[in-house]
């Protein structure tokens, strides 16, 4: 149970630490696009690509509970 406990607790975190990257990355991309086209939008794309693991690992910690 203690191990399950700790697994969930450590999902979370990696929950949280990819929504900030996502949120810094979308702001960057922004912020970026008024200068730069080409640049925010490979920002973009990085941001999407964790928003897919976000949306993954919130399904899995849905499922799991």
């Amino acid at each position: 149970m203690e191990y399950a406990y700790k697994s969930y607790e450590i999902d979370i975190e990696k929950l949280q630490r990819l929504e900030k990257r996502y949120s810094s990355l979308m702001k960057k991309s922004f912020n970026a696009g008024l200068k730069n086209r080409a640049y925010s939008d490979e920002l973009n794309s990085k941001a999407l690509e964790l928003r897919k693991e976000i949306h993954i690992l919130r399904f899995e910690l849905l499922t799991d509970a």
